[in-house]
């Protein structure tokens, strides 16, 4: 086992603003933060979570945990058993003592800490686990994992070491009623309805019936409305499987640079409406009851229209992550927190609420912590 410690370099950035902000129907207000950044080295953070005074990091070099109060880290990476040191979810298992990770070709790994020593358990293909590639893990209020794979979705109940406890979810097996078999996000109501978002529009499994909605019902913007923002930026799509998908695609304009069908991240709102992240179609709010989408794109104040992470601080406000920087959203005004005033990175890849009162921001390189002040 290797635990690599060390103290996390101290970066007070100024808070300086440019002027050559992009022009929008609404002009995008600005709010100066006052951040600390740590470079730790790493290309990307891209999932955040918090325990007390630990800080969980989910990263393309490994799995962290940093410890808020001595600044130590431990690594965990190749070294610790895990088959893929890139990790794209991290969840705390009900029993308060199970971390779960997902990672990028590596399997679910089951993390046990005990004495600060870590034990891990792999599970993969062999175990009942539809794809070694997870992007998330959720738990329902019986105690059931949900587990989100580039080839569908997992239900595992009771024992995990059981294969008859994994139940497959993918298109064929729902009857078409997951819209699609990469799923890259799985969030949970209060009603224990699942929502699924992937590639192609987001799902809903309500006991065992499904829905699902797409472009063509309202899910992120027309191409006509974030033409320039998606023209600006370097495909990032690559790779065949991305090909095929976007050749499949239904809305009008779809391209490696912008396909509003695709959730990238998702997150339930306070009043249990859907907030999606689309790539190129800006954030998307789904109205649970009426069933009808909002959407929101640079022309209402968004740094970009690529919307990598959200989530919801405690008085409700809708934190923003996109590859141009950070955005707050209190259901009225949107104000933008760019990388000029003190974040590591534009790229805003995570984002969580700490309980010592911090707001942790995960991007390239490092991780930036903000003192929590409201919206306005």
């Amino acid at each position: 086992m290797r635990v690599s410690r060390f103290n996390l370099f101290f970066l007070l950035v100024a808070c300086l603003f440019g002027s050559n902000l992009q022009a929008a129907t609404t002009k995008p207000q600005v709010q100066p933060l006052e951040p600390e950044s740590f470079d730790i080295g790493v290309d990307h953070v891209k999932v955040l979570q918090s325990a007390g005074s630990k800080l969980y990091l989910g990263t393309s070099d490994g799995f962290y945990i940093l410890d808020t109060l001595t600044n130590d880290a431990l690594l965990l990476d190749y070294d610790n058993g895990l088959i893929s040191k890139s990790i794209h979810s991290v969840t705390q298992d009900p029993d308060g003592e199970t971390i779960w990770l997902g990672t990028y070709g590596g399997g679910l790994v089951e993390l046990v800490m005990k004495d600060g020593v870590p034990t891990t358990q792999i599970y993969n293909v062999r175990h009942g686990l539809n794809d070694s590639f997870v992007y998330d893990v959720e738990f329902d209020k019986a105690g059931n994992m949900w587990v989100a794979t580039w080839s569908g979705a997992n239900k595992i109940s009771g024992d995990i070491n059981k294969r008859a406890n994994w139940t497959k979810y993918t298109v064929k097996s729902t009857n078409k009623g997951l819209s699609d078999d990469w799923v890259y996000a799985i969030e949970i109501d209060s009603k224990q309805r699942k929502w699924f978002g992937t590639e192609v529009g987001i799902s809903l499994l309500d006991g065992e019936k499904w829905k699902k909605w797409d472009h063509n019902d309202g899910l992120g913007a027309g191409i006509d409305i974030v033409r320039k923002d998606v023209h600006d930026v370097k495909t990032a799509l690559r790779g065949d499987h991305h090909e095929t998908q976007i050749a499949a695609q239904t809305a009008p304009g779809a391209n490696y640079n912008y396909n509003p069908n695709y959730v990238v991240s998702m997150e339930l709102g306070p009043e249990e409406n859907l907030w999606i992240g689309t790539w190129g179609g800006g954030l998307s709010f789904f109205n649970v009851g009426s069933e009808t989408f909002t959407n929101y794109t640079t022309r209402d104040g968004l740094p970009s229209n690529f919307v990598l992470a959200l989530e919801f601080d405690k008085d409700g406000v809708l934190w923003i992550g996109t590859i141009k920087g950070l955005a707050s959203f209190d259901g009225k005004v949107i104000k933008q927190h760019y990388q000029y005033s003190g974040l590591l990175s534009r790229f805003v890849y995570s984002m969580i609420f700490s309980e010592d009162g911090s707001f942790w921001v995960g991007g390239r390189k490092g991780i930036t912590r903000i003192p929590v002040t409201t919206h306005e």
